[in-house]
């Protein structure tokens, strides 16, 4: 379920849409439509901690070893055994 969603939803759409073709890197503020809200590319904060913990997750999940974060707390909690 979560590779699907990852690869068919959310990578498609930021493929589609958040890459900076004129001048190189990622944009990301955009609107669910895919149109670019805010054409910065964040701030010297942003992507040094956010796209390795984004990767970081994202592998996980992928590899079954992580639950789905709350929404709330942004928790990264145990995996799912049966």
């Amino acid at each position: 379920m979560y590779r699907r969603t990852l690869v068919g939803d959310v990578l498609s759409f930021w493929l589609r849409h958040a890459i900076d073709r004129e001048h190189g890197g990622f944009l990301t503020a955009l609107h669910r439509d895919g149109r670019v809200s805010v054409r910065l590319k964040g701030n010297m904060w942003k992507g040094p901690f956010h796209l390795p913990r984004m990767l970081w997750y994202c592998g996980r999940l992928l590899d079954g070893d992580a639950a789905p974060a709350s929404p709330a707390s942004g928790d990264v909690r145990e995996p799912h055994r049966s």
